[in-house]
């Protein structure tokens, strides 16, 4: 846990000086110096929080200096390009990413975010006319990280658009189209959407609508391939190795395989990398009859993300995916032994309780900070909603892939309708009560002592009661005068 507090310590300042060359190399020579002290003293801990801290600061500062950050803008300008991803189609607009594109003639690099009023498909080659701006690199903006992340670069509202061609697709683009249009057509354009937002985390065909009510009521994660998506992906796998008999060590390596390709199909979103390398662990530690360590397992991804893409501390789906994780690993299992009854349907029911309110409770200023919004209903929201989610993925997810290889069992798909159609009536009856969300927007400054207060609170802490009695209430009260002032 260490090393990863002080790699996100060293990302994080190295950010702030990027741009500030007198700081940069102050900085860089003070971590060096204490890099190398820290070999002539005995505590083994200062010499690898040292050296992460300097490791994070240097990819940081290499990631801010070879950043895109050019100037470009246009009124009007023609440019053409191949969609490389849908990320919105509906009635009003839609919105595509373009890769290769080609800028008065001459290809440029990264990618393009252009909206426009005519549909397209993956793979097809197109012809925009509209302005073109670059989205200017900010380390500090979600918006700006997101983009950046995916290397999108620039931005373009279309005054006309059109098909000049298709262009051969990758066997996972087929991939990805064939599930798209399986889910419409045996589902629905509605349930289909959904299905496709639970497998693919693809949210293109979302309503927005629904998208209110799920945001509404706490469920947007259901939306975001992640953690709970790999725990279903895991359950299904270990379920049919336990029918099979299937020798543990052989195990592991069929869930790394199964969990790499859903990765590729899905790009590799945050949550999934974070909670596969958790998986992995977890899986390991059982074949090697070693104790796994829940915490232990979220610092190895948040290590491993950091030093692919120092950029992920910087960004929402990162903060909630490992938020999330750290209230879990924190609070699940006290706010579970606050139970001492034997009773299993009070137990599950109690623990599903348990896992929503931990896992929220560091997302709620991360929630409150980059989208000003609470939801005051996602217990209840996830305590009804989650199973059905769950269900639905449980039986969506082989039957996909066996419809993909025996098209005529599609029809298999079509009872899976019912959970997500349930799923959708209850977000919507939950997002339409009342103060269902507030609007609460709190200072960055405010949300760390927040966290810091439930950290100090936490099984993890091991000072003195007393000492966490004064911590706590002191972080707490200062972030209350923080929101109230500011």
């Amino acid at each position: 846990m260490l090393c990863a507090i002080c790699l996100s310590i060293g990302i994080f300042v190295g950010a702030l000086t990027a741009n500030v060359a007198i700081a940069f190399f102050v900085l860089l020579g003070l971590f060096i110096i204490l890099a190398i002290s820290s070999f002539f003293l005995k505590f083994s801990s200062l010499k690898i929080g040292a050296i992460f801290l300097l490791i994070g600061f240097v990819l940081i500062s290499i990631t801010c200096f070879t950043a895109y950050t050019d100037d470009v803008h246009f009124d009007s300008v023609y440019f053409e390009g191949r969609v490389k991803e849908v990320s919105k189609q509906n009635e009003d607009y839609n919105r595509y990413v373009l890769e290769e594109v080609t800028l008065l003639g001459e290809e440029i690099r990264g990618n393009v975010l252009v909206d426009v009023k005519t549909k397209f498909e993956i793979g097809d080659r197109v012809g925009i006319l509209g302005n073109f701006d670059n989205i200017k690199f900010n380390p500090f903006n979600s918006y700006s990280v997101a983009k950046h992340r995916k290397q999108v670069y620039y931005s373009s509202k279309s005054i006309e658009s059109f098909k000049i061609g298709e262009t051969k697709k990758s066997f996972i683009e087929k991939i990805q189209i064939k599930i798209k249009d399986l889910y419409v057509e045996q589902l629905g354009e509605k349930e289909g959407a959904i299905a496709l937002g639970f497998v693919l985390g693809d949210t293109s065909l979302i309503d927005y609508d629904t998208s209110l009510d799920m945001q509404a009521s706490g469920l947007s994660h259901l939306f975001s391939v992640s953690g709970l998506h790999v725990g279903f992906m895991s359950t299904i796998i270990f379920y049919l190795f336990r029918i099979f008999k299937v020798d543990k060590k052989k195990s592991f390596f069929w869930v790394l395989g199964i969990l790499l390709a859903y990765g590729l199909l899905t790009g590799f979103p945050v949550g999934v990398v974070r909670a596969s390398i958790m998986s992995l662990m977890m899986l390991f530690a059982e074949i090697r009859t070693k104790r796994y360590d829940q915490l232990n397992g979220l610092a190895l991804a948040v290590i491993i993300l950091l030093l692919i893409n120092p950029l992920e501390l910087f960004s929402v789906s990162f903060l909630l995916s490992v938020g999330a994780m750290f209230g879990i690993a924190c609070f699940y299992k006290r706010l579970t032994s606050l139970y001492r009854g034997d009773n299993l349907i009070v137990k599950r029911l109690l623990g599903s309780v348990a896992v929503s309110i931990s896992a929220n409770v560091f997302v709620l200023p991360i929630s409150a900070y980059y989208f000003g919004t609470v939801s005051l209903l996602f217990v209840l929201a996830n305590l009804v909603v989650v199973p059905l989610a769950s269900l639905s993925y449980f039986f969506l997810v082989p039957l996909s892939f066996v419809v993909l290889i025996i098209k005529p069992l599609g029809i298999l798909i079509r009872p899976i309708g019912l959970p997500i159609l349930a799923t959708s009536l209850i977000a919507s009856g939950i997002g339409s009560i009342p103060f269902s969300t507030i609007s609460f927007s709190i200072p960055a400054i405010a949300g760390l002592l927040y966290s810091f207060a439930f950290v100090i609170i936490s099984r993890y802490y091991m000072g003195s009661k007393y000492s966490k009695i004064v911590l706590s209430t002191l972080s707490f009260i200062t972030c209350a005068l923080i929101i109230l002032l500011f």
